[in-house]
Parts: structure tokens; C-alpha cells; sequence
């Protein structure tokens, strides 16, 4: 914003401009960033039930409420790991981070118990 004013007698003192510019930078912290990371997180939260429980029907497996319960503590731990390593890194790399973490965590519960059934 550029503010413009001019003070002065007519010719008896020269024109006076004073300009003013300002810019307003809206910065988003990572709790903003981590509580739109968990809005949208309940449309992955219940897609990952729903591709457990496509598994179960199609695998003609029987899953484990407790084994549903470890999805959920898996989808848990992304948004504490989330939260935490945003805290002391950007944002982008934290976020990487947290999903592989969780994909690696998830993948062991499947394949831990594919070879126990």
C-alpha cells in the first residue's frame, strides 16, 4: 500500500512526499498445517479400515478387532509423529517422514500376520 501526500504552500516551500509502503506476509504455523493435516486425515483413516476390511472379505480372512485397533494406533502415531518432528523441521520433510514411518509400521502388521495365518 503506497500512501502519497503532499504539504506545502503554494511556491513558497517546496513539495514534501512522504511514501509509505507496507506488506502483510500471512504466515501459517505448523499447528495450523497439522489440524488441516488431521481434517483431511479422517478421509485416509477410514479408507485404510475400509481397504482392511476389503482384504478380510476377499482374502477370506478373518481380521481381529485388536487388529483393527493397531490400524488406528498406526494412523495415530502419523499424526503424533507429525506434530512432533514438525516442530523441528519443515514442515514437508516431517510429513514425508511420518507417512513413511507409518507405511513401514503398517506393512509389518501385514505381513506379520499374512505369515501367521
Amino acid at each position: 500500500m503506497v500512501v502519497a501526500t503532499h504539504v506545502g504552500r503554494a511556491c513558497a516551500t517546496p513539495a514534501l512526499t512522504v511514501v509509505v509502503e507496507e506488506e502483510f506476509d500471512e504466515t501459517v504455523d505448523i499447528y495450523q498445517q497439522a489440524t488441516r493435516s488431521v481434517k483431511y486425515g479422517f478421509l485416509f483413516i477410514v479408507l485404510s479400515f475400509a481397504a482392511f476390511f476389503v482384504f478380510e472379505q476377499f482374502k477370506n480372512l478373518r481380521i481381529h478387532p485388536i487388529q483393527y485397533a493397531l490400524v488406528g494406533l498406526t494412523q495415530a502415531v502419523f499424526f503424533l509423529l507429525l506434530t512432533s518432528l514438525s516442530e523441528h523441521m519443515e514442515f514437508a520433510w516431517a510429513y514425508g517422514a511420518s507417512a513413511t514411518a507409518s507405511v513401514v509400521l503398517g506393512t509389518r502388521k501385514v505381513d506379520w500376520y499374512r505369515q501367521a495365518n
